[in-house]
């Protein structure tokens, strides 16, 4: 496979390929982190999930330590949608963390 130089094309089809796979976050660099946002939980995100998720080269979304304008809801179904994996936290048993890793979990 050439380093550099050369001629590549992409053909109609394989941009529309391209965009599905973006869409479906398999080309994602993010990994979508649902769980609770109570004060006790905060180091072990900081200090630990965020770090991990850095150090293999991802990026940590959390929508809670997101600011956004948008209704949380269709943020957090978007951002799971575009990230590549999600990582799940159900200590204090939040009825949304279920539900980010059931609506993950459909997606496949």
């Amino acid at each position: 496979m050439p380093t550099s130089g050369g001629n590549a094309k992409l053909t109609w089809e394989g941009w529309k390929k391209l965009e599905q796979l973006k869409e479906l976050g398999i080309l994602s660099k993010k990994c979508f982190v649902a769980m609770s946002c109570s004060e006790d939980l905060s180091e072990i995100y900081e200090q630990g999930i965020k770090e991990a998720i850095i150090e293999v080269g991802y990026e940590p979304i959390f929508i809670e330590k997101e600011e956004h304008n948008e209704k949380i809801c269709d943020l957090i179904i978007a951002e799971i949608r575009a990230c590549k994996f999600l990582i799940v936290d159900v200590t204090g048993q939040r009825q949304n963390v279920y539900y980010e890793a059931g609506f993950a979990h459909g997606l496949g």
